[in-house]
């Protein structure tokens, strides 16, 4: 009987170890989900890279033979920015704390839905997704650059110039603050609403076909062809 007690406590142990274990890696995941999401994103993006890349390749065959791809080296500069892009963003990400990230994975989704509506301007929303994205993180490593900086200025230094100490402290300190307040509304509001804003006029410039609204260009003309010939 006591070696049953023995083996059920063991038991008993062993799950509540695997529970906490199951547990610490949710809430490490859920901590960590913008930044897995903006990961996932930028996966997504490298695909319409490739899939971009084919169709400016390739060109269709003589009587509907399907398609024939260019020769040569294909270019995997698009690849490397959005890898690029990716990774500047993960470390800008992993250095704040939320709401940046949070932001961030809204981009990369919001660019992402853009992708798969507009498939005729794919080409044009890759490249300016990107350089709004590029742009985001690289201000968000500058912005936390200056803050570090800032940490370290000493009003002692700037006695000489400003005068007194107290009257370089108190520069430096209004400084810090405006400083803090423009680059916060920037990562917080602006630079985001920017990015939308594109992608919301991109999806209003022009109203959507009745008759095939996600089509591309080449199904447009496959679809004509095919209707010419029957």
């Amino acid at each position: 009987m006591e070696t049953v007690t023995r083996i059920g406590q063991w038991v008993l142990d062993a799950l509540i170890v695997v529970l906490n274990g199951v547990l610490v890696m949710g809430y490490g995941v859920w901590d960590r989900l913008p930044h897995l999401m903006a990961v996932a994103g930028a996966g997504v993006v490298l695909l319409f890279d490739r899939q971009v890349a084919c169709q400016n390749l390739s060109r269709p065959a003589h009587q509907g033979r399907g398609w024939m791809e260019a020769g040569g080296v294909r270019s995997r500069v698009p690849q490397v920015l959005t890898a690029l892009t990716g990774v500047m963003w993960l470390a800008a990400a992993w250095v704040y704390p939320r709401p940046v990230p949070a932001i961030g994975a809204a981009m990369w989704w919001g660019w992402v839905l853009v992708l798969l509506v507009l498939r005729g301007e794919r080409d044009a929303i890759l490249w300016r997704g990107k350089g709004f994205l590029l742009t985001y993180a690289l201000a968000l490593l500058g912005f936390r650059v200056y803050l570090s900086m800032a940490a370290r200025f000493e009003p002692t230094a700037w006695a000489g110039v400003l005068g007194s100490s107290g009257e370089a402290q108190r520069v430096i300190a209004g400084n810090l603050a405006i400083f803090s307040t423009v680059g916060t509304w920037l990562t917080w509001f602006v630079l985001p609403v920017a990015h939308f804003s594109y992608l919301v006029q991109r999806l209003l410039v022009n109203p959507l076909s009745l008759a095939a609204p996600f089509a591309t260009a080449e199904e447009w003309i496959a679809a004509l062809r095919g209707r010419r010939g029957s």
